[in-house]
């Protein structure tokens, strides 16, 4: 996603948004380490029940290749590197935000076949003794199939559903203005459909700002956490924010950010451990540099 963050301010604290309550249900963000790999790392979704880390190399840095990457597990914030996801990986595209749930479902926004095909969202079969990628095909029924808008970070939940972020591309270069989240069933073909009550659950988390991405429902329905960019000088700063709900048939309440979480600066991309309990994130350092962090409830 960062492709997009062209001036992310460094160095704030939890109070952007004075009119929004600040959560302290996950604190101690740590430094997560990655043995035998030394690059930029970003968007972290732990998978496979924890036993993987998929992450990517994808910065503002055009000169550094956006690289869907994984690691397998030593201990929740040691991880050992073993490659990049064969199949998952085109030098001349960008790819980002790659998940995936229990059974190996991998989802992942490539610009690979775009605007030929109109489609951004694309799956396949992870195998993650190998870390290899199998079946890819285009993620069905949530693309809106138009020039100008993209379907980004598509997320599995646990429960067979999929959020995903719905892109206006502005002109070339600059930061979107215009994304939102939503969220589909699967179908018994594969393909997904938008629910019809999508806007409502997420009318809340889509008021926080003109620009939303990144939703990861928690493991139990209850928890959803995204990114928003926020308007400071000199130029939007990404925030991760949590909204919680009493069911998982319920609209999620008003979002807020998280304090721990918010005092590390232009941070993005939260995703839950397979019990809830550790949210794995990015911190922006630099245009060519981003580090991964985890907390802890």
């Amino acid at each position: 996603m960062t492709e997009f963050l062209r001036t992310l301010a460094l160095g704030l604290a939890g109070a952007l948004l004075a009119s929004v309550s600040v959560a302290a249900e996950f604190a101690n963000p740590e430094l997560v380490r990655i043995s035998g790999y030394s690059g930029p790392a970003q968007d972290p979704f732990p998978a496979v029940s924890d036993t993987v880390l998929l992450f990517n190399s994808h910065t503002d840095d055009r000169t550094i290749p956006a690289i869907q990457r994984w690691a397998q597990r030593v201990s929740y914030n040691q991880w050992s590197y073993k490659g990049e996801v064969a199949g998952a990986n085109n030098p001349n595209a960008i790819q980002g935000s790659g998940n995936a749930d229990a059974q190996g479902n991998f989802y992942f926004f490539t610009n690979q076949y775009y605007p030929q095909s109109l489609n951004s969202a694309y799956r396949g079969r992870f195998d993650s003794t190998t870390g290899a990628l199998t079946n890819i095909q285009p993620v069905l029924g949530v693309s809106r199939r138009q020039l100008g808008w993209v379907t980004m970070e598509p997320v599995p939940t646990a429960d067979g559903k999929l959020y995903y972020g719905d892109f206006q591309l502005p002109n070339p270069g600059q930061v979107p203005n215009n994304s939102k989240l939503a969220v589909a069933a699967k179908n018994p073909d594969g393909s997904f459909t938008k629910l019809a009550n999508s806007d409502t659950l997420l009318a809340n988390v889509n008021a926080v700002s003109n620009v939303v991405y990144n939703g990861v429902e928690s493991p139990d329905g209850l928890e959803l956490v995204f990114t928003s960019l926020v308007s400071m000088p000199p130029g939007p700063v990404a925030q991760i924010y949590i909204a919680t709900r009493s069911t998982r048939s319920a609209p999620f309440g008003v979002p807020h950010t998280i304090a721990a979480i918010d005092a590390l600066g232009a941070v993005e991309n939260g995703g839950f451990s397979a019990d809830g309990k550790r949210l794995y994130f990015h911190r922006v350092i630099s245009a060519s540099d981003a580090r991964i962090y985890v907390a802890t409830r």
